[in-house]
């Protein structure tokens, strides 16, 4: 039934029975109400509606924009009513834009996080990007796209706009300054920056009366230092505020004057206020001081000069008068008076012998004794002291003969102050050199003022030779084949026997790297030393650089060392050596080509190889850009040495190893430089582009999906890259666009593909997903009766199609609320819709439900008669009314209709079965006849057996009965022995519960005892026992026989019966055994004779147990002992008298 409004109270639009094949179409709006009704035969499986729906937009909802907290602001809040589905926001297309332009990033993957704890928010918050914030009073217009749904659940792209005014922000501009410290005359800008996005005014006024208006910047030369203060008006409130910035004016001036200084002085100089440092000769510090002897003599320019942006300086002269006299003077007394000189000239000596500058020895000598005398010179402010020393001439030095190759020797300076000069003399170390000096005599003069001193002697002639380098693997050779004078002989390290006398020198016989002194000794006693350096031939470093073109000579000895020298270069394939003398040679990098080249380095026999690498001025490359994802670039090849350094560069020295990976680089733009050790250099610029990276698009992250109503949008950007927006990315389903939510419901089971494709300037993703949705789920339950007798069950049976499978995490829900089971038995009492909804955890849940009818109970009734005693007969009658037809089975028997008149025995069971044979419904039952409590008589005697022995008594009598409510014990005689006189042969006492009476019968024999219970109700039962007594126990033993073998009387033993088991021993008069014997057991009542049980023989024969011979007559001690039927123990010991 279908109605026309939201209830069944509305109009019936229309009334549908059945299929129906084409079924009709309806206009309405509003509210439709589906009504489904069944009769009761059919077992319908539910219906299906089809329609479609115009609805109208959704209307946008209502918004508020504003700033949490104070200025400055760092995120803003959009509050929605109604509330939004987050899934449905399109965070990409958020703006935030200020009235003059300007843009503020938010951070869109926080704000989602923030916002959208539980798929839905009303209040967007929205923190800004990067750390910025909003700190001026500005005018804002936010913007976003929203998916909303209308009545029909379709999803519309809805733009929202709101507007806030930030305000209460300081509105002091900013201000920056070109320069804030100046030398005096500078000049530098200042420029102001408005905080808020509103029309604001500027105005500038310093602390020196400067004055400007406008919008700057503006152009300041302050004399001095100066404070400015700009302040900014906002058109539109009128709010003012003011920044101010300070700029120092530097006037350093002249730190230090002009100074003229004497050799010797120094000037400290003051660092000032203002951090600086002070340069020029003769300056050192800090601290900063300035020395005349640093400098030397001359006019320096000084110069202070500040640290900082300002840069200012002052200069300084410092002038150093040239001022020099001689240190000492040497004289004779007997030497004419002589003129004294010093620098500058026209100043004045002073001190004693002295007539202007004319000294007078020997005035001096003989008026003022011994010197030395100490003289003044001053001029220009300067003053200088010097001493003459007046001394008579020493005596002439004889050196005698010398040889040449002795070491240098110092000759006494006495007096001080004259020189020594002649053959051999070295007067800038001061010593005489026997190797400088010509063979023969040579004489030497120590010059004074007016005086001389002399030195004489022989030089000797002698030469090992120079000192030279030799190679292990030369062979042998005299190093100086001109050593003088001949006829001598040499030794030392590589001089063998031959060499002893011509000099000749094996390298071999030196290690390699040591010095060998070679000793040549000459006829006239002199002696040299000719030192040899054995060295293989090496040149360090093994590899030097050059850059292309560069005119440097590369073999120079701060690049080069080449051990031993003297050796000849030669280049191999390319380049030049060229000798230039004194043992220099040279090699030019301008020579040879971009690669690696060697030269040879050859001496004394030996070589060695030096690479030679030389490296381009640049390498001319082009920049470039790449993806990220793009292989690795391999560098260009070149000579060792060189090194790529930059974000991104791989590898190692080795030539051709080097790689730069955009990868590895990550984004932007990246300089990579090449470095040489001869300093050529290149920078390469390299652009990395880096595509946005998304999540997978798949629901749950797995290629296959469940088929459910869940709203499924393309996944949010996990990274931006930094290239075009992600947004510019174009999603598809199945080939179609794929912009907002869908659900794998709507899209359908089987396999589909999502696809994604973006495009940048260097990469581009494209991508595809196959996806595969599975087939809706559903339940089935299955009932296994849906018709039940009464009393009757069933089972429950649910079944799942589509969905995950396995359904590992399937969940059941019964409208009981039973345990969760897919399978259960049940057992209603009455008619019911029974249902289950199932949940494969992923898809949408669903449901099943089955009617169980519960047919009515039988009507049935039982009566019975009186109560009988239990096991008596009693009348019993069954009856079953309805439904009509029913069959009685009684006992397996069918009996046909009811009703049924038994007679039964009270106490029993009935099997009862009734039957339907219309419905094939069946009741069973189990009647349990009533009657009085069942009686049983019953008892047990004990000992338990056959036959009790006669001092087992008193005999019990355990009651186990049970149902009794009174009753009698009563024993009497069956069969029995004449018992003692004055005894009764028969009684009776009471029952009693739960009490077991004793009894004591008087003689032995068979015995009937009897008990008779009773019940209230008259119910009676009794049982009998019939038991037997043994007699009691009678034994006893001769008192003499006589063992010699006539017949009679030859065997001693026990004579009776009752006797269970028995020992005998017999002893002789000194107490000695002479024979035991031990039989047992016997049966109650048995009569002892000369054989035992086990037919073994009784009795004493008078033979010995210990020796085997036939005992003595006499009289002998017999003890005996023994157990009863009854295990009571009987014993005595008597005397035994043996005849023979």
């Amino acid at each position: 039934i279908l109605y026309d409004g939201p209830t069944t109270a509305a109009p019936v639009l229309d009334t549908l029975f059945g299929s129906i094949p084409n079924p009709p179409t309806y206009v309405t709006q509003g509210a439709l109400t589906v009504q489904f009704v069944s009769d009761a035969s059919a077992q319908p499986q539910g219906f299906h509606l089809f329609w479609s729906a115009n609805p109208p937009p959704p209307t946008p909802p209502v918004s508020t924009l504003n700033g949490p907290g104070s200025c400055p602001f760092s995120a803003l809040q959009w509050s929605f009513t109604p509330s939004l589905e987050c899934a449905l926001i399109d965070w990409s297309s958020l703006t935030i834009v200020g009235a003059d332009g300007t843009v503020w990033p938010v951070d869109t993957t926080a704000a989602q996080g923030i916002s959208c704890p539980g798929g839905m928010g009303s209040t967007l918050t929205l923190p800004l990007a990067d750390g910025e914030t909003i700190d001026g009073n500005c005018d804002l217009l936010a913007s976003i796209t929203l998916g909303l749904r209308d009545a029909c659940d379709s999803v519309w792209n809805l733009d929202v706009t709101a507007e806030w005014s930030a305000s209460g922000c300081d509105v002091a501009p900013l201000l920056s300054v070109t320069a804030d410290t100046l030398c005096t005359g500078g000049c530098t800008e200042i420029s102001a920056t408005p905080r808020g996005c509103g029309t604001t005014t500027f105005s500038l006024q310093g602390s020196d009366g400067t004055s400007l208006i406008g919008p700057g910047p503006w152009n300041v030369c302050p004399d001095a230092s100066t404070v400015y203060t700009v302040t900014a008006t906002e058109t539109g409130s009128g709010i003012t505020g003011s920044s101010a910035v300070s700029v120092t004016v530097v006037d350093l001036g002249a730190w230090t004057t002009d100074t003229i200084l004497c050799p010797g002085q120094s000037v400290d100089l003051g660092p000032g206020p203002i951090s600086g440092e002070w340069t020029g000769p003769g300056i050192s510090g800090p601290p900063w001081v300035f020395h005349a002897d640093s400098s030397g003599p001359g006019v320096h320019d000084i110069a202070f000069s500040t640290f900082g942006n300002a840069g200012c300086t002052s200069t300084a002269v410092f002038e150093v008068i040239p001022f020099n006299i001689p240190q000492n003077l040497a004289s004779c007394p007997e030497s004419p008076p002589f003129q004294l000189e010093g620098w500058p000239q026209g100043g004045v000596w002073s001190g004693p012998a002295l007539t202007g500058n004319t000294f007078d020895p020997a005035w001096a000598d003989s008026t003022l004794g011994s010197s030395p005398y100490t003289l003044t010179y001053t001029a220009q402010g300067c003053v200088g002291i010097t001493q003459v020393h007046v001394e008579p001439v020493a005596d002439t030095i004889e050196l005698n003969n010398v040889c040449a190759s002795e070491p240098d020797m110092s000759l006494p300076n006495t007096p001080p102050g004259g020189q020594w000069s002649g053959p051999g003399w070295n007067a800038d170390d001061g010593v005489w050199s026997p190797a400088d000096t010509p063979f023969g005599a040579f004489t030497l003069t120590y010059t004074m003022e007016g005086c001389n001193r002399t030195a004489f002697g022989v030089v000797l002639p002698i030469e090992a030779g120079p000192t030279s380098t030799s190679c292990p693997e030369q062979l042998p050779f005299v190093p100086f084949p001109g050593f003088y004078p001949p006829g001598g002989s040499w030794s030392g390290p590589g001089i063998d026997t031959i060499g002893f006398v011509t000099g000749e020198y094996d390298p071999g016989e030196v290690m390699n790297g040591q010095w060998a002194p070679l000793i040549y000794a000459a006829p006239n006693g002199c002696s040299d030393t000719l030192w040899m350096f054995n060295r293989q031939t090496e040149i360090t470093p093994s590899l030097i650089h050059a850059c292309l073109g560069n005119e440097d000579n590369l073999l120079v000895s701060e690049n080069v060392q080449s051990s031993p020298w003297c050796g000849t270069w030669t280049t191999l394939a390319s380049g030049e050596a060229t000798y230039i003398g004194d043992c220099e040679w040279e090699i030019l990098a301008n020579g040879f080509d971009v690669g690696l080249h060697q030269a040879v380095y050859s001496v004394n026999g030996c070589s060695d190889t030096i690479q030679v690498a030389i490296h381009p001025e640049s390498l001319d490359l082009a920049d470039w850009s790449s993806c990220s994802t793009d292989s690795a670039v391999a560098l260009p090849e070149l000579p060792p040495g060189a090194q790529w350094t930059g974000p991104g560069i791989t590898g190692s020295g080795n030539s051709g190893d080097w790689n730069w990976s955009p990868a590895v680089a990550g984004a932007g733009e990246h300089g990579l430089v090449w470095n040489t050790p001869p300093g050529c250099t290149d920078t390469l610029w390299a652009a990395v582009e880096v595509a946005p990276t998304w999540p997978p698009p798949l629901p749950t992250g797995a290629d296959t999906v469940c088929n459910n109503s869940a709203l499924w949008s393309p996944p949010v950007p996990s990274s931006t890259g930094n290239g075009p927006a992600p947004s510019d990315a174009n999603w598809t389903l199945d080939g179609s666009p794929w912009t907002t939510g869908y659900s794998t419901q709507a899209l359908g089971a089987g396999p589909h593909v999502i696809g994604l494709h973006w495009s940048g300037d260097e990469c581009e993703v494209q991508a595809t997903w196959p996806v595969v949705v599975l087939p809706a789920f559903d339940v089935a339950l299955l009932a296994g009766d849906s018709a039940l007798c009464p009393g009757a069950g069933t089972t429950l049976e649910v079944e799942v199609s589509g969905g995950l499978e396995p359904a590992t995490d399937l969940s059941i829900e019964w409208s009981d609320g039973a345990f969760p089971a897919v399978e259960r038995s049940i057992a209603p009492e009455s008619s019911g819709w029974w249902w289950v909804m199932a949940d494969d955890g992923c898809s949408d849940p669903a449901i099943d439900s089955v009617f169980i009818a519960v047919l009515p109970p039988f009507d049935r009734s039982v009566d019975f008669g009186p109560i009988a005693c239990f096991g008596e007969p009693t009348d019993v009658l069954l009856d079953a009314p309805a439904p009509a037809g029913l069959m009685h089975i009684v006992e397996g028997d069918t009996l046909g209709n009811g009703p049924l008149a038994l007679t039964l025995s009270a106490g029993s069971a009935l099997e009862w079965q009734l039957f339907d044979p219309i419905e094939g419904c069946a009741q069973d039952t189990l009647i349990l006849i009533p009657s009085h409590p069942p009686l049983n008589a019953a008892f047990s005697v004990s000992p338990a057996a056959d036959c009790i022995p006669w001092d087992s008594q008193p005999i019990r009598c355990i009651d186990l009965s049970n149902g009794a409510d009174f009753g009698t014990w009563q024993w009497t005689p069956l069969d029995i022995a004449p018992p003692p006189e004055g005894s009764s042969t028969s009684g009776d006492f009471e029952w009693a519960l739960a009490i077991n009476p004793t009894l004591t019968l008087p003689s032995p024999g068979t015995w009937q005892i009897t008990l008779a219970l009773s019940q209230t109700p008259g119910c009676t039962d009794t049982t009998v026992h019939t038991i037997c007594i043994l007699p009691p126990a009678d034994v006893w033993l001769p008192e003499a026989f006589s063992p010699n073998s006539d017949g009679v009387n030859d065997l001693f033993y026990p004579r009776g019966s009752g006797i269970k088991e028995w020992q005998m021993t017999i002893q002789d008069r000194w107490g000695q055994v002479v024979w035991q014997e031990a039989h047992g057991p016997y049966a109650p009542g048995a009569t002892l004779g000369t054989s035992d049980e086990q037919g073994l023989p009784v009795g004493w024969t008078g033979i010995t147990i210990h020796n085997g011979n036939p005992a003595p007559p006499g009289v002998y001690t017999v003890v005996f002992e023994a157990y009863s039927d009854g295990g009571l123990p009987v014993s005595w010991q008597q005397h035994l008298k043996m005849i023979r």
